[in-house]
């Protein structure tokens, strides 16, 4: 029987070489959950009434989308406006909560007149990436943008969140973040030697 002792290292204390290598293995091994924005894609295809198929090409991603009415297809501009006023309106908006604090106890108290639109479907931030373009077209609507147009852009946005999510979290800046926050320790090549 041997014994053999190995010096272990925080990721500040290890060299250039060996943090490259931490950072290297840690996206390699690391596993990114979208599962709270593949939930506010799903309650958006059900609050609209859409299949959609997703299609990878590189390392590009985008969809394919149907809806069942297609009364839809020919609205545009104010028309479409109103309809999804009229129709989504609970869906898209709820009442302003507040809060307030008197001695100690805090109390709530809900608007009848000021609505909400942040996270809607599933309380979570993807919400209102997926919906801003509907948002902002219901401020501001143009006599060109369809039904069809407005989904496009939100399956559009909502790429574009997934996207930037990914290239965040293989970031240096991010890994780095994680390996300092939970402490992991490195033998002097790099290699992890503890997990969170």
């Amino acid at each position: 029987m041997r014994t053999i002792e190995t010096t272990i290292y925080e990721f500040n204390e290890l060299s250039e070489k060996a943090k490259r290598k931490a950072i290297d293995k840690f996206i390699e091994n690391d596993y990114i959950d979208f599962s709270d924005e593949n939930e506010s894609l799903k309650k958006f295809c059900e609050l609209f009434g859409l299949s959609y198929r997703e299609h990878s090409h590189y390392n590009s991603v985008f969809f394919t989308f149907n809806f069942d009415n297609s009364d839809l297809e020919d609205l545009k501009g104010i028309k479409l406006s109103t309809y999804l006023w009229n129709n989504y309106k609970t869906s898209l908006f709820k009442n302003k909560i507040y809060y307030s604090q008197k001695t100690g106890n805090f109390k709530k108290r809900t608007s009848k007149i000021i609505l909400d639109n942040s996270c809607v479907l599933t309380g979570v931030y993807s919400d209102d990436e997926i919906l801003n373009p509907i948002y902002t077209f219901l401020k501001h609507p143009d006599t060109e943008t369809t039904f069809n147009d407005l989904i496009d852009k939100c399956f559009k946005s909502y790429v574009k969140m997934i996207d930037s999510a990914r290239e965040y979290y293989v970031s240096d800046e991010y890994v780095i973040e994680q390996l300092e926050d939970c402490e992991y320790e490195f033998d002097e090549n790099g290699n992890s030697c503890t997990y969170c």
